[in-house]
């Protein structure tokens, strides 16, 4: 498997590998909220190729996973009682983390998340910080065997999901 940044000539790829995921979330017990168009939509697929954020785990030419990572938050984050108070670019946050519907359960995730907590490491951040949408117990489990901590559950507002219950996580180095 290699983990790299995604490539700008490979974005109806990544949309598509995008596009599939939400399909095969449909049959899923909770909903992450992701809409065809509209999260991640192609303005945020294209920038976040263009400023090297988005990364791509792949086995040969299949596409298996997704994530951008950058320092960029929504603004509920703010204030909330993270165990170190840091400023924004100290830390990274992920987004749209997303695992092949055929690959999932077969331990992409916790690939994808170690390769997020090792760019943080050699970026010299002091944490990774992220928010999961309350009913997805997997991404939950997934971040605490990594010794994530809970920090608060709040309504934040985001233009996929609307006002939903996330749980936010840190891991501090």
């Amino acid at each position: 498997m290699t983990f790299q940044k995604g490539k700008a000539e490979d974005f109806e790829k990544i949309k598509s590998f995008y596009w599939n995921v939400i399909d095969a979330m449909k049959d899923k017990d909770f909903s992450i909220g992701w809409k065809k168009g509209i999260y991640p939509d192609d303005d945020y697929i294209r920038e976040s190729l263009e400023k090297g954020e988005l990364y791509t785990l792949k086995d040969e030419e299949k596409l298996c996973a997704c994530v951008i990572v950058n320092c960029s938050f929504n603004e509920e984050y703010e204030g909330l009682p993270w165990r170190k108070t840091l400023k924004k670019g100290e830390f990274f946050v992920p987004h749209a983390l997303a695992v092949a519907g055929d690959m999932q359960g077969k331990g992409i995730g916790k690939e994808v998340v170690g390769q997020i907590i090792g760019l943080a490491h050699a970026n010299n951040k002091k944490a990774v910080r992220l928010d999961i949408v309350s009913t997805n117990k997997i991404a939950e489990k997934l971040y605490k065997s990594f010794g994530f901590e809970f920090v608060s559950e709040n309504d934040i507002y985001y233009v996929d999901t609307g006002h939903v219950k996330y749980k936010m996580y840190e891991l501090n180095f």
